[in-house]
């Protein structure tokens, strides 16, 4: 090909208008050759992905997508979104990790938030909150809507960050009034649970309904299985939940949730919607492509409203398999209790405790430790260690613990000035335990 400087000596040759001609010739073709930053031969692709993106045919958009990947960091960065929004599941994610940090180097705040939901997941590399932290951190300073959401996710569940709903609820909101959608649930789950917040079901399901207006697929499932339990303000109505679950699978064909509450239903034999084959490949789907949080869930319900704990562990399990951190604990939880149906297994659920550590939940971990050293005196000074250990990554539950023990007359270390200091600090931030202990030892030694 005729390099543009001998173009431009050639041009000396020719004619003005001549050359203005082949000039403009050049800047035709390299405009059809880049179309951000793609060449011509990958632009098929790259369009049929966006349109089957649009479409919502989300693994057509990723077999179009998937296609470039390797030549277009376009291409990259919206399998990035499809994964982020779960929209789609891969299993092995680590092709995209040198492109996600090439670009996140670059200062691309999307790339940065791609590459810390990978650490926050596990997913092609090991498990890191510190790492998902620091680009979840790099991308708030560029106003990223997803960082928000994440650095909420994390504050919520303490992960990576002390557990506090209020600093959750602020980033929920600011991600919401950002543009990202997937928001909405949890600050209406913070809403309608309180934590330590007002509690508000109207403006939760206010959210929910709002998020499904909008086509936010999980926002629909939520709000349909709040007609199918008939929770809160909400009146049981299957019909409605059947309807909001089929739209919530419109917009999200990979909604686990959906596809299991409707197993439920189709599976009612006293109900108008009874279909057992339909019953048995919704269970199917829900269960061979939910996301590890979506096991997770879907097991906390065989847990606590199933009352089937041979499944929920089961479910568990492959949760954690799959990189979900407090399937963990709960499979820590069911040893300990003994809930399987099996005599108690605290050396078994010690070592999932200390597992919580490595996997980056160390405040939560250590807490339960020092819970398992609490009920008996002569180990209160390991319950202590744990205790402060907990308190070194927030754990306010942890606070209230040790305080309950400086309290004790029981104890050596008796120091009721130091109980009280302890409990003050964790009512001071919400924690219900701990503003109920403070009350009740300031009525007793004022």
């Amino acid at each position: 090909m005729v390099s543009l400087f001998h173009l431009i000596k050639m041009g000396k040759k020719l004619s003005k208008l001549y050359f203005m001609q082949m000039c403009i010739l050049i800047i035709f073709f390299f405009g059809l050759s880049s179309a951000n930053g793609q060449p011509i031969n990958y632009r098929d692709d790259s369009i049929k992905g966006d349109l089957a993106y649009k479409d919502k045919r989300y693994y057509d958009a990723l077999s179009k997508y998937m296609n470039i990947a390797k030549q277009s960091d376009y291409a990259t960065l919206q399998v990035g979104k499809l994964i982020y929004n779960e929209k789609v599941y891969i299993k092995d994610q680590q092709q995209f990790l040198d492109v996600f940090e090439r670009l996140s180097k670059k200062n691309n705040s999307e790339a940065t938030v791609y590459l810390g939901f990978l650490y926050y997941r596990g997913r092609g590399v090991k498990q890191n909150f510190d790492l998902a932290l620091k680009c979840f951190r790099k991308a708030e300073k560029d106003s990223n809507a997803y960082a928000m959401t994440m650095l909420g996710i994390m504050h919520y569940f303490g992960k990576g960050l002390p557990q506090d709903y209020k600093a959750s609820k602020s980033y929920f909101e600011k991600a919401l009034k950002m543009g990202d959608k997937l928001a909405t649930v949890w600050l209406s789950t913070i809403y309608e649970k309180g934590y330590n917040t007002n509690v508000n079901v109207n403006k939760a399901i206010s959210l929910l309904e709002e998020g499904c207006v909008y086509d936010d697929s999980y926002s629909c499932s939520a709000l349909a299985t709040r007609y199918f339990q008939g929770k809160n303000v909400i009146k049981k109505d299957t019909a409605i939940a059947v309807v909001l679950y089929k739209k919530s699978l419109q917009e999200n064909e990979n909604n686990a949730y959906a596809k299991f509450y409707l197993s439920l239903i189709y599976r009612d034999k006293q109900g108008r919607f009874f279909n057992e084959i339909l019953s048995k490949k919704m269970n199917e789907d829900a269960m061979n492509n939910a996301s590890s949080f979506e096991l997770f869930n879907i097991a906390i319900y065989y847990l606590d409203t199933i009352k089937d704990t041979n499944m929920a562990l089961a479910l568990f399990k492959k949760a954690k398999d799959k990189g979900e951190t407090l399937a963990t604990f709960y499979i820590a939880l069911i040893y300990e209790e003994g809930l399987s149906g099996k005599s108690k297994n605290l050396d078994t659920a010690k070592i999932l405790y200390r597992k919580l550590v490595d996997l980056g939940m160390p405040g939560l971990g250590y807490y339960h430790l020092g819970r398992l050293n609490y009920s008996n005196h002569s180990t209160w000074d390991s319950a202590k260690y744990f205790f402060e250990q907990s308190i070194e990554f927030g754990e306010t539950n942890a606070m209230v613990a040790l305080g309950l023990i400086y309290s004790s007359l029981n104890c050596t270390c008796y120091n009721i000035s130091k109980a009280k200091a302890l409990l003050k600090q964790a009512a001071d931030v919400g924690n219900e335990w701990g503003k109920m202990e403070y009350d009740k030892i300031t009525k007793q030694d004022p």
